[in-house]
């Protein structure tokens, strides 16, 4: 039996007609003894019912606190999403950088392996040119012997004046 079934039980006690033998003091301590319950049955159900409200209070403070957890969950999320964003930001402008700094290097390396192969390839041809006017000078040496040898009186070349008018450089 539920407690509350017990008070309600002992309440309808109070509407029963006095029984024989039962003096009206009697009654009345009963009567008072019933009210008496009847309020502490009251007060009872009014004691559960902050309990039920601070039960309620509770699960909203649950509620709350779950959702403020949600919150918090989604706005570092946003706030890492925003960091790597910045990261690889500025990652892009340091690889930029790097880069444009290895292709300045690149191209002036480039140019000074340039200007060395034309100086070499120079320095080849002013050779070749001294070889080439060497074997000339040797070719005509030879040609105005055979001439000479031939015909005495026959002066240089005209291959040897046109040579020694426009020397190569």
């Amino acid at each position: 039996m539920r407690e509350n079934d017990k008070f309600q039980g002992v309440s309808e006690l109070s509407s029963l007609p006095p029984a024989r033998g039962f003096d009206e003091e009697l009654s009345f301590f009963i009567s008072s003894l019933i009210d008496q319950n009847a309020e502490l049955t009251r007060k009872l159900q009014e004691l559960n019912s902050p309990r039920e409200l601070a039960d309620q209070i509770m699960a909203e403070a649950h509620k709350q606190a779950e959702t403020i957890k949600s919150q918090a969950e989604e706005d570092a999320n946003t706030r890492a999403a925003a960091i790597i964003r910045e990261s690889e930001a500025k990652a892009k402008l340091e690889a930029d950088k790097i880069l444009a700094e290895a292709k300045q290097k690149a191209e002036g390396i480039i140019e000074d392996k340039t200007q060395m192969a034309i100086q070499q390839g120079l320095l080849i041809i002013q050779r070749a040119q001294e070889q080439a006017l060497s074997i000339i000078d040797e070719v005509e040496k030879q040609a105005q012997g055979i001439t000479e040898w031939k015909n005495p009186k026959v002066g240089p070349s005209g291959f040897q004046q046109r040579l020694s008018g426009n020397k190569f450089k």
